[in-house]
């Protein structure tokens, strides 16, 4: 299934999110369309990208998302 421009566009940015999740611990999760995960993670659930591995170093790529001052809690 993939989302349209107009749908990312419609998904709330991190000021729009009415919680706040506070802490998270060390999740790592191994997602087929990393893209949208990221997507997800920032703009629905509020969290901010703290790193970025490229496919050079993991394979496929990784991102690290913070919710906190952590360094991440979701990868």
């Amino acid at each position: 299934m993939t989302l349209s421009q107009a749908e990312f566009d419609s998904f709330r940015t991190a000021q729009d999110v009415p919680f706040r999740i506070r802490k998270i611990g060390h999740v790592v999760l191994r997602a087929s369309n990393l893209r949208q995960s990221v997507e997800f993670y920032v703009r629905v659930s509020g969290f901010a990208i703290s790193d970025i591995y490229p496919e050079k170093m993991v394979p496929a790529g990784m991102v690290f998302m913070r919710c906190n001052a952590d360094h991440h809690a979701v990868a």
